[in-house]
């Protein structure tokens, strides 16, 4: 009798360990989905707007440090002397290429030519030069000059680019009370971390839970129905949480992009490029609504062997150890004893498990190339892919399907040699 309160309690802590690991999971997965959408690259290295407040810094910067000394003005002198003849020299050759086109242009070169306008300009370069640098030496004409060079850049962005959709964004920032983005990470990862050592108790205690689960049945001899009942309660238990939960994040991000704006260093953090979290449940219901019949087919399988059939087993056991014989159905002896060895759940954990392999060669790789692109910009990339409790409930239910078929069949083999 102790054996089986032992049992009932086993069963009550899975219970209670998966529905726990759900709820914080969910609330996990509200986070991350929260912080990927505040971290996306759109809100970042791709948006115009970031592009606007940093160059609108560097010109500030730049244009406030301009200053007229002793020591750079002859040197700012002769660069706006060259200027200034450049522009003289080009007039001069747009009034003689209008004289040799139309009459009108003839007596304007000709006209020039008497008064000698060109020829005065450029004797008057120097002193022009002069007042150029004395315009730029007066803090308020360098504030008025750096805000018609911001004004024209942010003219010039608005039309060559489209604006970014901040609802989203702000919906997000107002639910956590955030006044900025830093504000709002460092709450987020706070209460990230709190969860993940909340779920890490649970996680321990469904170890030792499934430990002694499995200890006691195979280290205490024949089983009863009622001991199998509970193993099935158990099996189902962890399957239906394997199921509900995500299984895998996948996840690329460039940690530091950093590079040098006319001397000035710019830097992005941590902006993500991609992000999916999905159960099977959901995987299903995403092929499904893409639709096509092949993307219909594949959701068909994927539902019928790693929902379907594993349900499907449960069932039948629980039918043969309330009959306490062994099945007679060809279908129902395939279901409780041959499933285990064939069944596609097995399958599904390993597939999973190479995707989460093959997905991580695959966005290294790429991860990597852009790195190895870059020469003046530095880098930095994570893959931040990740297997969820999803995948190890759903192993975990694979593990314990695999030993309540073999416990069912030692059971039905000794109920048959009692019969005869």
């Amino acid at each position: 009798m102790w054996r089986r309160v032992f049992l009932i309690c086993v069963m009550v802590a899975i219970g209670f360990c998966c529905l726990r690991i759900g709820a914080l999971e969910a609330r996990k997965a509200e986070l991350k989905r929260d912080k990927v959408e505040i971290s996306h690259v759109k809100y970042g290295l791709f948006n115009v707007d970031e592009w606007k407040r940093i160059i609108a810094e560097v010109i500030t910067k730049k244009i406030r440090e301009l200053k007229i000394t002793k020591e750079n003005r002859p040197e700012m002198k002769r660069k706006i002397e060259d200027l200034l003849y450049s522009v003289v020299d080009q007039l001069d050759q747009d009034i003689q290429q209008r004289g040799s086109r139309s009459i009108a242009g003839f007596f304007q070169s000709l006209i020039s030519d008497l008064v000698g306008v060109t020829h005065r300009m450029r004797e008057r370069v120097p002193h022009f030069a002069d007042q150029v640098l004395e315009f730029l030496n007066d803090p308020r004409n360098r504030e008025e000059l750096r805000g018609y060079l911001i004004k024209q850049f942010n003219d010039m962005a608005d039309k060559t680019v489209g604006q970014v959709d901040y609802s989203k964004y702000d919906d997000i920032m107002a639910k956590y009370g955030a006044a900025s983005k830093e504000m709002f990470l460092t709450n987020v990862d706070f209460q990230t971390e709190r969860i993940n050592r909340n779920e890490l108790v649970f996680i321990y205690l469904l170890v030792v839970a499934m430990a002694m689960l499995l200890t006691l049945l195979l280290a205490g001899g024949d089983c009863s129905a009622p001991d199998l009942g509970i193993m099935v309660a158990c099996a189902a238990m962890l399957l239906l949480a394997g199921l509900a939960m995500p299984m895998i994040d996948i996840e690329a991000t460039i940690s530091s992009f950093s590079f040098k704006l006319v001397g000035e260093p710019v830097e992005f953090k941590n902006q993500v490029l991609f992000f999916q979290s999905k159960s099977i449940l959901q995987v299903v219901w995403l092929l499904l609504k893409n639709g096509g019949f092949g993307l219909v087919l594949v959701s068909f399988l994927v539902f019928a062997f790693s929902v379907l059939f594993p349900i499907s087993k449960l069932i039948a056991t629980i039918i043969s150890i309330m009959q306490n014989r062994r099945p007679t159905h060809w279908l129902h002896r395939f279901l409780v004893f041959k499933s285990g060895k064939w069944s596609m759940a097995d399958v599904m954990v390993v597939a999973i498990f190479m995707s989460y392999i093959g997905f991580n060669g695959v966005i290294n790789s790429q991860l990597t190339q852009i790195t190895a692109a870059s020469s003046n910009v530095q880098v930095f990339t994570t893959n931040d892919s990740e297997l969820k409790a999803g995948f190890y409930l759903f192993a975990s239910y694979c593990l314990i399907g695999l030993l309540l078929s073999m416990m069912v069949e030692r059971r039905m083999m000794k109920q048959a040699l009692i019969e005869e």
